[in-house]
């Protein structure tokens, strides 16, 4: 931004605004580039990255997911991605009659679950061919529209195969830089 887009944002003068920058510069935590604008400097990055270090996303997560879960009725988990798999991370229970047993520390290949699916948004296609190799010479399909249409809302519906038909949604959490 620049200085005056800061200006403009932050309802500060013009000369607030500039003795701010100047000081934040002079400690590190703003760069000012050549073209006038400013951006986070080397000091602001540290604090950020030591921030993202310590926060445990499960507790973050947990009071989020008992309410989905009490408002739905349906269980919610978290989870994260290792290597070909996801692992479940935290589950909050539902209420529903027919309950889907995926305990804590639970480990599926990230093509066959919802959550998984979720994980895998942002990776190339090229990716998903290779994960789903088992899947398409077991006689899937559609799975590649499927997570392209996933990737365009966001968001995973997924059903599970016969004889099931296990419903699940599910939505990836993003980092400050848009990751997953």
């Amino acid at each position: 931004m620049t200085v005056r887009e800061l200006v403009e944002v932050s309802g500060l003068g013009m000369s607030t605004t500039r003795r701010l920058v100047k000081t934040l510069v002079t400690c590190g935590y703003l760069v000012v580039e050549r073209n006038g604008s400013v951006r986070a400097g080397p000091r602001l990055l540290h604090l950020g990255a030591r921030a993202q270090s310590g926060v445990n996303f499960v507790d973050v997560a947990k009071e989020h997911l008992r309410k989905l879960s009490e408002a739905t009725g349906m269980p919610s988990f978290l989870g994260e991605r290792d290597k070909d798999h996801s692992v479940h991370l935290y589950r909050a229970s539902g209420t529903q009659r027919v309950m889907v047993n995926t305990p804590v520390g639970t480990r599926r290949r990230l093509s066959e679950t919802s959550l998984g699916k979720a994980l895998l948004l942002d990776d190339t296609e090229a990716e998903w061919d290779r994960l789903w190799a088992d899947a398409t010479a077991t006689g899937a399909s559609g799975w590649k529209d499927e997570m392209r249409q996933a990737r365009a809302r966001g968001v995973v519906v997924h059903i599970s195969p016969a004889p099931d038909h296990i419903r699940a949604i599910a939505a990836p959490i993003r980092n400050a830089s848009k990751g997953i």
